[in-house]
Parts: structure tokens; C-alpha cells; sequence
């Protein structure tokens, strides 16, 4: 349910009230034919929902339906359309109003078939009928007989994706895995013949992130509209197709190893890494790709809403625990909605009886309210239920590492909300709570015992500072997987540790151990081995980056991009670079970009570190393979990397720790473990013993208690 039109007309119209709280109204299309100008007309029946007919749900956008970085699809009117109901003017918006014309056709050899519809069937002026209203629907959408998501009109991408739906849900689960296991990860195209189906355009993929990229598919209302209902069929112009078709689509690319390739943003680098298809992007959808590449993190809603619904079904029958409060509201985060309230009333009819952290569902259901006091405003009451919420987590759990859900600094919203509060309005981009990528759980705060008070928006807790953030590494605005500028921004970072560390490690093993979450495929601490590995890495990247193109950035830096072929080294001479089997590694690696990270190396000669006759056993290519294979990889060494550190910092304190932090952080915060978190915390100080909440961090070398000393503990205020 999202925000009600705001029309005078609407204002003649009077809603009866309804006579209990388990009261719905169901609508009635009417025979248009009969109306007064051919409008939509209907009628509303007023019934105990438990004793109502048969009757049909409608999900659906109340905004624009369109992929907003298309101009593909004709502008619908901008302002609310006039129905009638019950013979009276009713307004509605202009993608209801075209919707409510598909479901006459759809339904018009069944006239006395009901419609659940929540703009219609709401009094959305009524704060507690909405409130009301809102506790009953994931029942309502529950007990449809059948659920129609509209995703609005087609545009020139809709057929298209509407193919490939059909082509990819076709075949068999027995084919796809053959399928996946037979052949390297290639573009979907080349798999047509063993999926036995018909070859699908490599540029015709684009059509299907279009689909992937329509307004539909980011509401947060959808959940519990679509995951709960018996069924569902989506309604795209004068098309449809079924949930299971979606289901079986989603599930096969992802065995397929399509899905995560198959955004617009990766899609059309990926076709610009290779001369054959670089020419065929479609440059109808040059906007959308570059909106999804500006957006690299953000998830693919129609796939989760896919997959959360396959979830749903598996875990209601076999362990209902998992699908928690807490779960969900991490899981969706990203989804949108136009009251902040709803991105936390729309999850509660997804949740289990017995929801963490209340005692009941009920008790948790009485949280919804949708009124706001005289005098105040949206935004305050949404920082109101944000911080009851994360308070009454923070209780239960009796410990601090609620806190992990805490957003960046820079994406928070809601100027009212303290600090220590998560602001479930604004999206997670970049933002997954680090202790998602242990295997083993973190607990900085060892056995400190935690003594946590809430006074108004204040609290009081006890902590142990770490040291000051003195340093931390560049963040380009669009990291992109050959940025040369991140690890540049490294090396004086390593350069003001001492050679060898507190912690007994040199300064570069240091280094890694951090970048790394100091773990490998489970292994915790990581193995010696991973240091070299990621050295190497770092050194063939750059190496590669200097050799295939030497283009100054303005900054200073080289950023590698696709260049045109004749600038691009052969395959033989490209090998050569990084398999030679000399005694030396220049020249292939003295250049303005690896000199740097080589001298680093050098100066360790005097301490157990890094030993630049073992990395060079990596770096040459025989001894590299049979080395690192097959228990270690250096594309998951990346993948690492990339997943701890994406859209984050590698910090320095003045205490001569390495850390990882959020993008907010600035010299000048300081660095805390709070009695009762699971993770150091970056805070901010606001005078005397008062602090803002910045944003989690991990610190390499206390993350399991290691410095956690009881007389050390200090009283402070999180604001």
C-alpha cells in the first residue's frame, strides 16, 4: 500500500465505516457499457472477511510503471482518472485506472467476480482503518483465489523479454544441469542447441533487464502480495505469464550462471570486452545501461522476488524459524516505498508466529500505526518507529550488534533519527554488514559484559577505544574491477607501518591478513600462502593495466578501460608479460605501478616477511598453477577482496592498526569496541563523553576478543 492520491474530487466520495476490524470491501467491475462517457464503473461490498465470496487481489504500482531509465514505453496521463463508484466521481491513479480496463477484459465472462484492490477498498483519508487494514492483508492477498501483478503497459522491449521468458522456462531441470556442467561460462546464445531451444540474440538479453528494471519489482508491497498467494500470473500490456514460468526462468539462469551476468551494466561490458560483440548493444537502452552500471551493487528485485518465494514455500514446511523479522527486513532492504513506515509494516504478514525479537505476532502487529500526532511530520514518526524497533532489538538480543545494520553516514535520511538507530528508509547498496563475509563469528567484545541503557534517544553504553583514524584508502565514485587508483592509495598507507607490526606480522602480511578478513575458503586465520597470492594479484593487475594502456586519469592515476583493438597487446605477447621464466622480474614489472609495491617488498629483506624469491615463484606461470592449485584460487582471492572492501575503506589508525570501513569515515573518528558488539564501531565524537554511531568496521587482529579488557572500559553516550 503506498501513499493515497491527494484529489479534492476524491473528497466527495464517502466510504462507509466499516462495522469490525476483520471488515474488508471488495470491488465489483460493472458492465462499462452501462456507465455514464464509457468510464471504468464498480461497485464496493462491505462483508466479514471471513464469510466473503471468491474474489481476485490486484498488485500493482501506484506510481509510474516503466522501467524509469527507458523512454520506451508512452507517458501515461499525469494526472488521477475519473471512475465511478457506486455511481459517485472516484479517482484513481492513471496506472490503476489502465489495469482495472485489463481486468474487465480478463474477467469479463465472470460478472460476479470480486476484486481486492487496496486504493479502492481503503479509506486511505482513515489512519486507523488504514492501520487495520494493513494487519489483515497479507491474509487477504493469502486467501485470493488468484493474484494479478500488473506491471503495466508493454513498451519496444516487452516482447522480446516475454521470448526469452518462454524460451529459458521451457526446458526440463535434468537438460539445464547437463547443460551448465557440459561447457565453460559462455554468452546464454551459445547453450541454445543443448537447452534445445531456440537461440536467443545476445542483444536481446537487454530486453529482459528492462523487464528486471521495472518499477514493479522494487516495491516492498509486492512481498507479501506475491510470496503468500496460491497463485499468480503477471499482466504486461496485453500479455501474461505465470509465477511458476518466472520461478523456473530464474531458477535456470542461475544454474546456468546467467543471473548475475545478465544486468544491463555487466551485460554490456562484458560485449565490450569482445571485438565480435561490442557492435551490438542495442543503443535504445544506452540509459539503462549506464543507470545499472552507476548501480552496480543493487540487486536484482524480480530474481529476489523469484527466489524469495520458492524460499518461502520451502521453509514454511520445513524449519518456519528462518524466515524472521529480522531476516526480512535485511533481505529487503533495497526495496522502496513512498511512506518509510511501510518498509516496515509491509514484512509483517511474511514473518513467522513466533516472531523474533517480540513474544508474539500479535504484539508485533501492534506497532502498525499510520497516525501522525499534531504538529508533527512524516518524517518524524517514521524516525520514531525506527527507533523503537532497533531499541526493542537492541534489548532483546542484550547485546550491540543490532548496531551491524547500521547504513553509511552519507545514506541516512531521516534527520531525526539517533544515530544508533538503522535507517530501513534508505536502500543497503554497499552497505552488507561485514560480519556476513566470517565463517566464524566475530565477537571483538570477547566476555566484556554488556550494560546498555536507552534514556529518550540516547544510549548508554561501555567501550574500548581503539586509536584515532589518521589515514584511509581513495574510493573512486564507480569502483570498477580494474580501478588502479584503490590500490595506489595502499601503498602509503603500508609505508607508515612499522616493518614489523605489533601483531609479530610484517607490514604487507599485515596488510593482506586485513584485506582479506584474515580467512580463506573457511581457514581462520588465512594461510601464509594467500599474503603471495594477493600480492601477486595486485602485482599482475597492474602490470597488465600499465601494458595495455598507459592513459593518465585526471587525477594522476590509470583507470584500465576496454580499449580499441589495435592498442590492445596480442594474446602470445600478453602471456608472455606474465609467464617469462627469468631470474628477475623486470621489466615486466618495473613500471610506475608495480615499482612501488616491489620496493615495499624489497624492505622486508631484514624481517620474516614477504620474500621476494617466493612471491616470484607465484608470479611466473608453471610454478603460479601447480602452486595455488586447486585449493587456492586467485579469482576467489579477488572475489574477496571485492566483497570486504566494495564501496569501503581500508583505514589507519594512529595506533598503527589496518581497518575496514564504510565510505563515511574521515580522519579525526575514532575506533571502539562497544561491551556487547560483535565488531569494532567507528564513532564520531560530539563533545565530552557523547558520539555519533558512524558505521561497524573490522580491525585486523581484535575481532576475536584479543584486546578485550574489562578494567579498560570507558561510559559513553551514543547520540
Amino acid at each position: 500500500m503506498e501513499n493515497a492520491l491527494t484529489t479534492p474530487s476524491n473528497q466527495h466520495f464517502e466510504y462507509t465505516t466499516l462495522s469490525s476490524s476483520r471488515s474488508i470491501r471488495l470491488v465489483k467491475l460493472n458492465d462499462r457499457s452501462k456507465s455514464r462517457n464509457g468510464s471504468v464503473s464498480f461497485s464496493l461490498l462491505t462483508t466479514h472477511f471471513d464469510n466473503a465470496p471468491v474474489y481476485l487481489a490486484l498488485s500493482y504500482t501506484w506510481g509510474d510503471p516503466a522501467c524509469p531509465f527507458l523512454d520506451l514505453l508512452t507517458p501515461l496521463p499525469a494526472l488521477p482518472v475519473e471512475t465511478l463508484c457506486d455511481g459517485q466521481p472516484f479517482y484513481v491513479g492513471p496506472n490503476l485506472s489502465v489495469a482495472l480496463e485489463r481486468l474487465e477484459y480478463l474477467i469479463q465472462d465472470k460478472p460476479d467476480m470480486y476484486i481486492w484492490i487496496d486504493a479502492i477498498c481503503i479509506n486511505q483519508a482513515d489512519d486507523a482503518e488504514r492501520a487495520s487494514q494493513v494487519k489483515m492483508m497479507g491474509e487477504i492477498y493469502t486467501r485470493a483465489q488468484k493474484v494479478y501483478a500488473w506491471l503495466g503497459p508493454k513498451d519496444a522491449s516487452s516482447n522480446e523479454a516475454l521470448y526469452i521468458l518462454e524460451q529459458i522456462s521451457r526446458p526440463s531441470f535434468e537438460t539445464v544441469k547437463r547443460a551448465a556442467g557440459s561447457v565453460d561460462f559462455q554468452f546464454p546464445e551459445t547453450y541454445a542447441q543443448k537447452l534445445g531451444i531456440l537461440p536467443i540474440p545476445v542483444g536481446s538479453w537487454f530486453a529482459w533487464g528492462a523487464l528486471m528494471e521495472r518499477s514493479y519489482f522494487n516495491r516492498v508491497w509486492i512481498l507479501q502480495e506475491v510470496v503468500n498467494a496460491a497463485e499468480v500470473t503477471f499482466l504486461i500490456g496485453d500479455s501474461q505469464f505465470g509465477m511458476l514460468e518466472l520461478e523456473k526462468a530464474v531458477l535456470y539462469l542461475n544454474e546456468l550462471h546467467w543471473i548475475q551476468f545478465l544486468r544491463p551494466g555487466p551485460l554490456s561490458m562484458a560485449m565490450k570486452s569482445s571485438h565480435e560483440l561490442r557492435h551490438q548493444i542495442p543503443k535504445k537502452y544506452e540509459n539503462l545501461i549506464a543507470s545499472t552500471i552507476a548501480n552496480g551493487g543493487r540487486s536484482d528485485m524480480m530474481t529476489q522476488l523469484a527466489i524469495t518465494r520458492i524460499r518461502h514455500k520451502i521453509w514454511n514446511v520445513e524449519d518456519p524459524e528462518l524466515i524472521s523479522f529480522k531476516a526480512l527486513l535485511k533481505s529487503h532492504r533495497e526495496r522502496r516505498a513512498s511512506d518509510p513506515r511501510d518498509k516496515i509494516f509491509a514484512l509483517l504478514s511474511l514473518a513467522t508466529a513466533s516472531v523474533y525479537p517480540y513474544a508474539s505476532k500479535s504484539e508485533l502487529e501492534a506497532i502498525v500505526d499510520y497516525d501522525v500526532p499534531r504538529g508533527r511530520n512524516l518524517e518524524w514518526a517514521s524516525a520514531r518507529l525506527y527507533t523503537q524497533l532497533a531499541w526493542k532489538f537492541i534489548r532483546t538480543d542484550r547485546s550491540l550488534k543490532f548496531l551491524n545494520e547500521k547504513e553509511d553516514e552519507a545514506s541516512t535520511k531521516l534527520d531525526d533519527l539517533p544515530s544508533w538507530a538503522p535507517d530501513w528508509s534508505t536502500g543497503a547498496l554497499h552497505n552488507s554488514p561485514l560480519p556476513e563475509f566470517s565463517t566464524r563469528p566475530w565477537k571483538a567484545t570477547g566476555r566484556l559484559v554488556a550494560h546498555i541503557e536507552r534514556m529518550e534517544n540516547l544510549l548508554h553504553v561501555r567501550g574500548l577505544r581503539l586509536g584515532s583514524v589518521v589515514q584511509s584508502s581513495a574510493l573512486p565514485d564507480q569502483i570498477s574491477v580494474n580501478s588502479t587508483a584503490r590500490f595506489q592509495s595502499f601503498i602509503p598507507m603500508i609505508s607508515a607501518l612499522p616493518l614489523v607490526t605489533s601483531q609479530g606480522l610484517s607490514r604487507l602480511q599485515l596488510f593482506s591478513a586485513t584485506c582479506m578478513l584474515d580467512e580463506y575458503q573457511g581457514k581462520i586465520p588465512a594461510s601464509e600462502d594467500v599474503a603471495y597470492i594477493f600480492l601477486a594479484f595486485i602485482l599482475r593487475h597492474l602490470s597488465r593495466v600499465w601494458h595495455e594502456r598507459e592513459t593518465a586519469a585526471s587525477d594522476g592515476s590509470l583507470d584500465f578501460e576496454i580499449p580499441p583493438e589495435k592498442e590492445v597487446p596480442s594474446r602470445r605477447r600478453a602471456f608472455k608479460l606474465f609467464s617469462r621464466n627469468n631470474a628477475s622480474l623486470p621489466p615486466d614489472f618495473s613500471n610506475p605501478l608495480t615499482a612501488p609495491w616491489l620496493d615495499l617488498i624489497q624492505a622486508e629483506r631484514s624481517v620474516s616477511g614477504i620474500k621476494l624469491s617466493t612471491l616470484e615463484q607465484y608470479l611466473k606461470g608453471a610454478s603460479y598453477k601447480t602452486r595455488i592449485a586447486p585449493w587456492l584460487d586467485i579469482g576467489s582471492i579477488f572475489n574477496r577482496f571485492i566483497a570486504a572492501l566494495a564501496n569501503k575503506r581500508l583505514v589507519r589508525t594512529d595506533t598503527m592498526m589496518l581497518g575496514i570501513a564504510r565510505r563515511s569515515v574521515r580522519s579525526g573518528d575514532e575506533v571502539w569496541i562497544l561491551a556487547g558488539g560483535h565488531t569494532p564501531y567507528i564513532l564520531r565524537k560530539r563533545g565530552n563523553d557523547r558520539y555519533l554511531l558512524l558505521c561497524e568496521a573490522y580491525v585486523q587482529g581484535v575481532m576475536f576478543g584479543e584486546v578485550a579488557d574489562e578494567a579498560k572500559l570507558v561510559g559513553l553516550v551514543l547520540e
